[in-house]
């Protein structure tokens, strides 16, 4: 419980709610949508249902969760306690924040996010702005200093060779999607099926020439980098010495969206009074609207730098506030027993054009192509000429390198190849799908039994978007995949989805999932989600059940680990 004009203060008692004016929940959930045991007590007296629906009219209230996306049951603690604080009557300041264990800095990502709203909301006063002295002492290093290496290598990942870089959508496709291949052999790496790879990228080489050409550093100049946080972990420390090249194109994600930490950085810097009144607007309740202009437009680092120019954050800053270029995580699509030596990877460029604000001046930054990081530098990493529809490097000796660090499964993986599998990708959500057919063509071809394979595929235009045809085919003929049940959108007038093929083959759905005890895996966009409605009907007509009770069952199965989603 937090008072704009009082200390903090702890609640320990459910009934003591009515006495504040405005509280804050901040809420962990355990497991499959526990509560925390310091809170179960709490929450069960506040479910009386003889507590009047105006208690809590005086109270306002705000809900933070923490959780993690990959269990069943996300922030079920937090949403618990935001419905029944509602039902009472309480005023909620705004929309409940999700932190997710999932996101790049944990719940703190989108604590960042949802906290200065909630200040806002409260009229707390603006904190005294102190500028504290950077963690890190910078100096362009004496004449005949050497960094140890050419690549700067984050703590935890490996340098490992990209063998293969093949394109698997026509040229002049206006989307990207190509077939990658690490080579992991002799490198202490290893990975199981499920897994995902993250790639360390580097700055785009045409952005990087105009940051050197804005900062007036070379990509030769050498930095001497002196750390001056004694608690700072080993593993979170700089290379005392590192090229201008290595510390903006390989470590800091100059060109990445900034955090709300930079712009009050920026405005504690700035000496040009309409650049520090614009950023400190920004700031408030007020320019919210600005502030999330400059997020959707994709706003990065150096557009904010090259905005606010009388700011000139020093090289200590930067390290300070700009965070270090962090893995992009792409699902396996390979198996360990079928390429022990390998690591594929199917992978699609995310490419947009920004939106323009009708509101506020956002400059050059709004309605301009963008590219993302990873999937661009992976794409124009080792690009060999075409070769037909191809680009190959199998003639190459010399491979490029990538940064790479391998992640566990986010999803259950059967323990044997005894049960059927239904599996649905879209797009290229069918990388860790070829993953689990591979284990399982292995398992065949070493002599094991073997299930029933189905694989559901949705995209675009077949002749563009088909991705392993070749392979799928194959695996049909030899009558590994039992039902190959593509859908493409546009290839007709009328739209064919991934869920319409789930309706034409309830049968097997049924057969597969429920009667011989299978998984069912689905990767791809944030749509995958939502096959479970349409599983469930399944479910329900051939049982004569509720819908409801057909997803019952199915989030059991989540729970078992039988029906899994990996979306994006």
């Amino acid at each position: 419980m937090y008072e704009p004009e009082s200390l903090p203060a702890t609640i320990t008692m459910w009934n003591e709610l009515v006495e504040e004016k405005k509280v804050i929940f901040v809420v962990a959930t355990c497991g499959q949508g526990e509560l925390p045991g310091n809170c179960k007590t709490f929450y069960s007296e506040l479910s009386n249902a003889d507590l009047p629906k105006d208690f809590l009219n005086d109270t306002m209230f705000a809900v933070f969760g923490m959780g993690d996306s990959h269990y069943v049951y996300f922030n079920e603690a937090a949403r618990l306690f935001d419905e029944r604080l509602g039902e009472l009557g309480g005023v909620r300041m705004l929309p409940r924040g999700e932190g997710n264990d999932q996101d790049e800095e944990k719940f703190e990502t989108e604590w960042e996010n949802w906290s200065p709203r909630l200040w806002n909301e409260m009229g707390t006063k603006e904190p005294e702005k102190i500028l504290l002295p950077a963690t890190c002492s910078v100096i362009v290093a004496p004449e005949g200093s050497e960094v140890e290496v050419d690549r700067y290598v984050s703590p935890g990942a490996t340098l490992c060779d990209m063998k293969e870089n093949r394109l698997l959508t026509p040229p002049a496709y206006d989307r990207d999607t190509r077939h990658y291949v690490v080579d992991i052999k002799d490198t202490g790496m290893a990975y199981e099926v499920c897994d995902s790879l993250g790639i360390y990228a580097e700055n785009d080489p045409a952005l990087l020439d105009e940051w050197f050409d804005f900062s007036g550093y070379t990509p030769e100049t050498i930095f001497q980098i002196d750390d001056l946080n004694p608690d700072r972990k080993d593993a979170d420390r700089l290379p005392q010495f590192m090229t201008a090249k290595q510390l903006f194109g390989q470590c800091l994600d100059l060109f990445g969206r900034p955090k709300r930490r930079f712009y009050e950085m920026l405005e504690m810097l700035a000496t040009d009074p309409r650049e520090k009144a614009e950023l400190e607007f920004i700031l408030t309740k007020e320019g919210d609207d600005f502030y999330r202009d400059f997020g959707k437009a994709t706003a990065n680092h150096m557009d904010l730098l090259k905005r606010y120019q009388s700011a000139k954050p020093s090289v200590e800053y930067l390290i300070d506030y700009v965070p270090k270029i962090k893995p992009r995580l792409y699902s396996i699509a390979s198996s360990p027993n079928m390429t022990p030596d390998e690591i594929h990877m199917c992978i699609i460029q995310d490419d947009w054009n920004t939106p323009k604000s009708e509101k506020n001046d956002l400059g050059p930054i709004a309605g301009r192509y963008q590219a993302g990081l990873a999937s661009t530098f992976l794409k124009t990493t080792g690009e060999a000429p075409l070769i037909g529809n191809s680009t190959l490097m199998h003639h190459r000796t010399n491979y490029p390198k990538v940064v790479c660090k391998v992640n566990a499964a986010a999803v259950n993986v059967p323990a044997d190849h005894t049960k059927p599998l239904v599996m649905a990708g879209l797009g290229t959500g069918l990388a860790p799908i070829r993953g689990l057919v591979q284990d399982r063509v292995k398992a065949h071809n070493d002599g094991q039994q073997v299930a029933p394979m189905a694989v559901l595929f949705g995209a675009r235009y077949r002749a563009s978007e088909f991705l392993y045809e070749e392979e799928w085919e194959d695996l049909v003929n030899k009558g590994l995949i039992t039902h190959l049940l593509p859908a493409f959108s546009r290839d007709q007038k009328h739209k064919i989805y991934v869920q319409d093929k789930i309706k034409e083959n309830p049968d097997m759905v049924y057969e597969y999932l429920i009667e011989k005890g299978g998984t069912f895996y689905a990767c791809g966009s944030g749509s995958v989600n939502d096959l479970k409605f349409h599983v469930a009907d399944v479910i329900a007509a051939k049982e004569g059940i509720t819908k409801d009770e057909a997803l019952a069952r199915l989030t059991q199965m989540q729970i078992e680990g039988r029906y899994n989603i990996e979306a994006w």
